[in-house]
C-alpha cells in the first residue's frame, strides 16, 4: 500500500487524514482502472509533464506498473520500454509512436522512453507543475522524428 500513497504523493498536504485513509486502504485493482487513474492524474495534477509526453492515459499505466511516479523516476529508461501487458509495452500505445512510419518506431520508442524518464524525474521532484517541460520535449521528439524521415 505504500506504493499507492507514494502515487498521490505530490499534493500530500492538500489532503484531510480521511482521505489519505481511504487511499491507503484502496485495493491496487481499482486504481490500475486507466479512467480512474487518468482522472487522478487530471485533477491532482499529479505527472503534468509525464501527461503532456505519452498521455494520461499511458502516464497512468506506467506510473502504476512502475509501483509508484518515485518508483519511475529512478528505473532506467531501457526498463521503461518493457513496461505494460505482454509484448507490447505502454510506449508503443501513445500516439507518437502509433503515427511514426513503421522504420523509425524502434528509435522512437527509444527516444520517448529516454524523455518519459526525464518527465517523470522533473514531475517526482515536483518541479514544472505546468507541463510545459512535457510539451517541450513532445516538440523535440516530433522534430527528430521529421530529421529521420527526411534521411530516409
Amino acid at each position: 500500500m505504500a506504493t499507492i500513497t507514494n502515487f498521490f504523493l505530490a499534493d500530500m498536504e492538500e489532503r484531510s487524514q480521511a482521505d489519505m485513509d481511504e487511499l491507503s486502504q484502496a485495493n491496487i485493482e481499482e486504481l490500475s482502472q486507466a479512467d480512474v487513474l487518468d482522472e487522478q492524474l487530471i485533477e491532482r495534477n499529479i505527472a503534468p509533464n509525464l501527461s503532456a509526453l505519452v498521455g494520461t492515459a499511458v502516464a497512468a499505466k506506467l506510473i502504476t506498473s512502475a509501483g509508484g511516479l518515485s518508483s519511475l523516476a529512478k528505473m532506467p529508461a531501457c526498463n521503461i520500454l518493457n513496461l505494460g501487458v505482454n509484448l507490447a509495452g505502454y510506449i508503443e500505445q501513445t500516439d507518437i509512436i502509433q503515427t511514426t512510419p513503421p522504420p523509425l518506431r524502434k528509435q522512437v520508442c527509444i527516444l520517448l522512453a529516454t524523455k518519459s524518464l526525464y518527465a517523470a524525474r522533473v514531475d517526482s521532484l515536483r518541479g514544472d507543475r505546468t507541463g510545459i517541460f512535457g510539451k517541450y520535449l513532445r516538440e523535440e521528439i516530433r522534430i527528430k522524428i521529421e530529421k529521420w524521415q527526411d534521411q530516409v
